[in-house]
């Protein structure tokens, strides 16, 4: 955690913007939260807060696992340690990337849907919606560049049809709020 406050408190200094992974290791969604970042994403990533601490620090594997158990749990959101952690990014203004679209479950070649991708959509999906419910601003992002065509229309239509948000609402987060978190709101994000 100190470094990571170090760095956050640096790149103010320097006059940047902080946008980072919900899940910095070694340091709880909680931890990234408190240092001070303006924007958090990938929705997924919330359960690192309820990961036990032998698990946070073991092998990929081993925070896989304990990530899975906890998603296969779907109490997730509901824990008091989430509650806290949603009430913080309130608090300290946070803007969140939930990043719906790359958490998409989605059929092989057989048509087969792996319940672990099931689970973990299914949890990005409440932690969003409690994010959106908390009055916490969300934006629209989908985590692809370049040449991999990345998708805006595919995440406003999860955040309206599976986090909640009103049309109006998804639009704003594909604009306004978006413009926010990249720090571009005097130039971009809305008509004036």
């Amino acid at each position: 955690e100190p470094l990571l406050k170090q760095l956050v408190a640096e790149a103010h200094r320097q006059g940047l913007h902080v946008w980072s992974h919900f899940y910095v290791d070694p340091d709880r969604p909680s931890d990234v939260v408190a240092a001070g970042v303006e924007v958090v994403s990938h929705a997924d990533m919330f359960v690192a807060e309820l990961v036990p601490e032998d698990a946070l620090h073991a092998t990929v594997d081993q925070y896989r696992a304990a990530r899975r158990a906890i998603h296969a749990t779907g109490t997730a959101v509901s824990n008091p340690a989430t509650v806290s952690l949603l009430s913080s990014m309130k608090a300290r203004h946070v803007i969140f990337d939930p990043t719906l679209f790359i958490m998409r479950p989605t059929p092989d070649s057989s048509g087969h849907v792996d319940s672990a991708a099931s689970d973990l959509f299914h949890n990005a999906v409440l932690f969003t919606r409690a994010a959106h419910s908390a009055g916490i601003d969300i934006d629209a992002g989908t985590d692809a560049l370049g040449g991999s065509t990345p998708n805006i229309h595919v995440e406003l239509q999860l955040l309206v049809d599976s986090a909640g948000l009103t049309p109006l609402e998804a639009i704003r987060a594909a604009t306004l709020v978006s413009a926010r978190a990249a720090a571009m709101s005097d130039s971009i994000g809305t008509i004036e």
